[in-house]
């Protein structure tokens, strides 16, 4: 069995771009900080940060593009792809992109507050953030009535228990 799994929690960039491709579907980008401190030998603090850059397919994209923006706090789950290309000057490109099917909206930047966006396996869930929280931020996390819920796997039929052999 082979696993090709990713979780990041970290920082956009900038704000998510998204787009339509001609087959009809959409897509949305964005790129993901991370970091990372310690203490060196020499007792002095140091920081490394990596940037990875986030695909989001289909409606989990969309909801990406509507709610996320550049400094908020995001988890994101997902796999990693390799891509090449050759560029306009003839040379042979590469990007490694994690293809995220869940993402988790944990807060604009600077706050506490937890607000799951979507999910491509569960339905959607918010958590209560408060009014004061939502004004100084000048976002309006919505209510788990106004979430659209997610499920790409439709098409699979509900395991029943007494399906299950043991």
């Amino acid at each position: 069995m082979d696993l090709n799994k990713v979780m990041f929690i970290g920082r956009l960039t900038a704000d998510p771009q998204t787009r339509a491709l001609t087959t009809g579907k959409n897509v949305c980008s964005f790129s993901l900080a991370t970091s990372r401190k310690w203490k060196s030998s020499t007792g002095e603090m140091k920081e490394d940060t990596q940037f990875h850059n986030i695909v989001v397919w289909g409606k989990l994209g969309e909801i990406c593009a509507q709610y996320i923006r550049k400094g908020m706090q995001v988890y994101v789950e997902g796999s990693l792809r390799n891509r090449s290309w050759i560029g306009n000057d003839g040379q042979k490109r590469y990007r490694t992109e994690v293809f995220a099917d869940n993402i988790i909206m944990l807060g604009s930047k600077g706050s506490g507050n937890v607000a799951p966006i979507a999910s491509a396996n569960t339905s959607s869930q918010t958590t209560n953030s408060s009014k004061a929280s939502e004004q100084d931020n000048n976002i309006a996390i919505p209510s788990p009535e106004q979430l659209p819920t997610i499920d790409i796997n439709d098409e699979q039929e509900e395991v029943k228990i007494e399906d299950i052999p043991f």
